[in-house]
Formats: structure tokens, sequence, C-alpha cells
């Protein structure tokens, strides 16, 4: 473990971008997404949504099971 981040309640799943640069973070409970910096461990963004459960990108669409 490097570093521990508390992003809120009922954090269900996270998302990292293909090269590994940024996480993704659906904050179920807080009704957001935040955006994480991997290197710094910031937030970059936060982006309202309601009860967010899950994030997918294209990335892996081609994959099946991971």
């Amino acid at each position: 473990m490097v570093k521990t981040v508390r992003p809120g309640k009922a954090v269900l799943h996270m998302e990292f971008t293909p090269l590994g640069e940024r996480v993704w973070v659906s904050v179920r409970d807080e009704d957001r997404v935040d955006v994480y910096d991997t290197e710094t461990y910031q937030v970059d963004a936060s982006i309202n949504a309601k009860k967010p459960s899950g994030i997918f990108f294209s990335s892996r669409a081609n994959r099946v099971g991971t």
C-alpha cells in the first residue's frame, strides 16, 4: 500500500484510465464521481451524478471479464 484516500461513503467502483494516470471513483452515497491524479493523489475533478454505481471506459469494451 502506498497511499490511502478517503473519498466518502459507499465507494462502489474504481476505473483507471488506460495509461493509469487517473482513477475515476464512484462515490454513490455522496452523488458524485471523483477523478484522482494517481501521481499526486489529488482530486482533479468532481462530477455530480445521482447514485453512480459503475464506471466503464470504452478502452476495455472489447474485453470480456476485465
